[in-house]
């Protein structure tokens, strides 16, 4: 089986110690992605703005609104319906953890411009009556179509992987050996519903709601899969950790990954998630690795993005393809390796650049430091772009500290 990445090649600036040329030559995000970011937020703004303000008139009949529906004959009942809508609209849009909620409220406000146009058009009013309902569904399409994949709505994990939650959390005896994990592995993830025996999975972990997520236990994962998959599994728990404590503030605050902050690093993390997890699985990854892929909830992106790499690497043959990537075509194992490194160099570079070097893992460091080395070192992918020239560590320094500066980084 050969499984190709679909992305454009684009070089990286010259000196950057960035690890993706292992994983794609698609480029970190770039100015025309901070300028499509500030039009999803204007745009948002606007519909939001334009949404919570028609609902206050709906609701409160406002004689603008009772002289516009005495024009239309609509019933004022009408009136409490679409103020009432249009704030469920709002908040199904500005919750995370619910895109496909979202995709209903984003047409929903497009079905209520187009019908007002369509009416004021019927009963005849003056072209700027039935043309300004649309001048809002302009934003609403843009609004829609800007959003961060993380926020669209996803394509459902493998069904081996999850069931509809029923009363009680009971576990249909069919899903009891899940993803070839036995019975007693199997630990279900859950915050909202206060089951006895599960527990439902919310927005932290990239679930939607009345889905619970089957997660293997770590002890007996190791039994079970292969090291580098495990490796993967506890990258993407140590980034994780990093990511939840990520406030706005220290979004912009700089990286040991040169010319990047925090931000940008995160982004490109996701980003290059969801295309390796697409290659894997044979599907579309739905954005370009340049492209924003955190919205306005970095938290949320990530914990999508890696329930989806998590999914993707526990498949059955995702060890034995072949994964053809920017350098060449690799073994699914080789390939686990480059994502391996990825995910880890990517993560201690944002618990250094949050100040919180004490949640990188050391040994999952140490771990890679050593696969690196006994595989004959790096030497050969000293380049612009990928790694730089090996800097001098204390051999008694943190592996996450020596891992870095094998690598290239300084900080």
């Amino acid at each position: 089986m050969t499984i190709t990445v679909d992305s454009q090649a684009a070089s990286t600036p010259t000196g950057s110690n960035r690890i993706t040329a292992l994983l794609s030559s698609v480029a970190g995000e770039t100015l025309a992605s901070r300028a499509r970011f500030a039009v999803f937020t204007v745009s948002t703004g606007a519909v939001l703005t334009e949404s919570v303000v028609g609902s206050y008139w709906d609701l409160a009949r406002i004689p603008y609104v009772v002289d516009t529906f005495a024009d239309l004959q609509y019933p004022m009942y009408f009136a409490t319906i679409l103020g009432v809508s249009k704030l469920a609209a709002v908040g199904a849009t500005l919750v995370p953890g619910f895109p496909r909620l979202e995709e209903w409220a984003y047409a929903g406000l497009v079905f209520v411009y187009a019908g007002a146009a369509a009416s004021h058009f019927a009963v005849g009013d003056p072209a700027p009556k039935w043309i300004s309902p649309l001048v809002f569904a302009g934003p609403t399409f843009v609004s829609w179509a800007l959003r961060a994949p993380a926020q669209r709505d996803p394509k459902p994990l493998p069904e081996a992987l999850r069931f509809r939650a029923m009363i009680g959390g009971q576990v249909p005896s069919a899903d009891r050996d899940i993803a070839g994990y036995p019975a007693s592995a199997i630990r279900i993830r859950s915050r909202r519903w206060g089951f006895r025996r599960a527990r439902l999975c919310w927005s932290r972990f990239g679930c939607r709601p009345g889905v619970l997520l089957i997660q293997a236990n770590p002890a007996d994962r190791r039994k079970t899969m292969d090291s580098v998959i495990d490796q993967i599994d506890r990258a993407l728990d140590m980034t994780g950790a990093i990511v939840a404590t990520v406030d706005d503030d220290r979004l912009v605050a700089p990286t040991p990954c040169q010319d990047w902050d925090v931000r940008e690093v995160l982004n490109h993390v996701v980003g290059g998630i969801h295309l390796f997890a697409a290659a894997l699985s044979g599907t579309d990854a739905g954005a370009e690795h340049e492209d924003d892929w955190l919205g306005i909830d970095p938290q949320g992106a990530y914990a999508a993005a890696a329930e989806v790499d998590r999914a993707a690497w526990h498949r059955p043959d995702a060890l034995t393809g072949t994964v053809h990537l920017s350098l060449g075509d690799l073994p699914g194992r080789a390939a686990a390796t480059v994502h391996l490194t990825e995910l880890v160099v990517h993560g201690v570079d944002l618990a250094l650049g949050v100040h919180r070097p004490d949640l990188a893992d050391d040994e999952l460091c140490a771990e890679l430091l050593a696969t690196m080395q006994a595989m004959g070192g790096i030497d050969g992918f000293r380049k612009p772009g990928m790694f730089d020239n090996e800097v001098a560590v204390a051999a008694d320094a943190p592996a996450h500290r020596r891992l870095l500066g094998y690598v290239g980084r300084t900080w």
